[in-house]
């Protein structure tokens, strides 16, 4: 299935523009519930309603608004938020180039892949250079009525696009509650360990290996109660026993990964 163009701009590098299309990178697979009268089995419908009146309100009589202090609400009309929609552009500027482990990915957002739209000699000439310099391109642009912030950067010799989280959304790491102690003292067996247990467990990373268990799980289920088939009680593992020493844990886990591998 070919996938559908759902943006239309141009990377604006200085005085070079490279024109690109924009594809969603990700997709809601998940499987969506209904809420159902459970005399019937009908789908229950979700009605605005006065909460002084009971009384229906339809589209036509509602307005956006803010809640200022508690009972307290600023309404806009649909033209006063319309004033806010930015100006339709369809260049995303780049304003700057950083290495790309500098970017922290909590600051990522959404994914999107950008491809050619028309000869694609810059195209490829722009994702090159900007794999070999190891770079993202940080982007301003304007889509459907919002501005966005985002990071452009080469993937496989493609170009991909990660909308950026606003400042204001992001948990600093800094200020998260640590041990004043932690870092330092740090020991250097437990280090050796850990290092043994990464390396025994480095693998190439395969997509297709990481599904949906429980959507697998649910599909599943579905499929048994549409069939008219008893539903299986699941089997409680039991959790495991916290470990008193960190080091015993990582010794025993290595162990484990070791046997995993040699199965």
């Amino acid at each position: 299935m070919t996938a559908r163009t759902m943006f239309r701009a141009s990377i604006a590098v200085g005085e070079r523009e490279v024109p690109v299309r924009m594809y969603a990178a990700a997709q809601d697979a998940r499987i969506h519930f209904r809420l159902l009268h459970a005399e019937d089995l009908q789908p229950v419908e979700q009605t605005m309603v006065d909460p002084r009146t009971d009384e229906p309100v339809d589209a036509a009589s509602m307005q956006r608004g803010i809640e200022v202090e508690p009972g307290v609400f600023v309404a806009f009309t649909k033209e006063e938020l319309d004033q806010l929609a930015p100006a339709t552009e369809r260049t995303m500027e780049v304003e700057g180039f950083l290495d790309r482990d500098t970017v922290d990915p909590a600051w990522f957002d959404r994914p999107y892949y950008l491809g050619p739209d028309g000869p694609d000699a810059e195209y490829a000439a722009f994702a090159t250079a900007l794999a070999n310099r190891h770079r993202v391109a940080i982007v301003r642009f304007a889509m459907r009525k919002k501005n966005y912030v985002g990071a452009v950067l080469a993937e496989g010799g493609n170009l991909v696009l990660m909308t950026l989280h606003p400042a204001e959304d992001i948990a600093i790491a800094s200020r998260l509650e640590e041990d004043e102690g932690a870092r330092k003292s740090v020991d250097p067996k437990q280090v050796a360990l850990a290092e043994q247990l990464i390396a025994t467990l480095e693998a190439d990373f395969d997509p297709a290996a990481y599904e949906d268990e429980h959507r697998a799980r649910l599909e599943a289920l579905l499929e048994r109660k549409r069939e008219g088939k008893p539903i299986p009680r699941p089997r409680r593992g039991k959790a495991p026993a916290p470990a008193d020493d960190l080091a015993d844990a990582l010794r025993k886990s290595l162990h484990h990964a070791k046997e995993k591998r040699s199965a």
